[in-house]
């Protein structure tokens, strides 16, 4: 009967401290993982970035070619003369054209 009750019993705790030196080996195995992984992530943040740049470029040449599709903007013609001699006007009742036709067309679609 002796030994049911040694069976429950919990032992108290032997084991030491760790010493110095392997507690500074761990902390150095740690500082090196920190270090990993923040390599590992700065390659993240550029390759992320890289992919941003190159959508907002192709987000620039889809936005250039609908201005052009619906008129708003003329192709561009490099210009080979002085400044002086241009003139720029704005003509905002194109845009305001095409956006009311565009309002308009979707008015339409939700009355049907």
């Amino acid at each position: 009967m002796a030994k049911k009750y040694k069976d429950n019993i919990i032992e108290f705790p032997t084991k030491h401290k760790p010493s110095s030196k392997a507690r500074l080996q761990v902390l150095e195995a740690r500082i090196a993982e920190i270090e990993l992984e923040n390599d590992m992530m700065r390659a993240d943040m550029d390759y992320l970035s890289g992919a941003i740049n190159k959508n907002v470029s192709e987000l620039q040449d889809i936005l250039k070619e609908m201005s052009l599709l619906a008129g708003l903007e003329k192709p561009i013609v490099e210009f080979k003369g002085k400044l002086d001699d241009m003139q720029i006007e704005f003509n905002f009742d194109q845009l305001d054209d095409f956006l009311n036709n565009e309002f308009n067309n979707e008015n339409d679609k939700e009355e049907e």
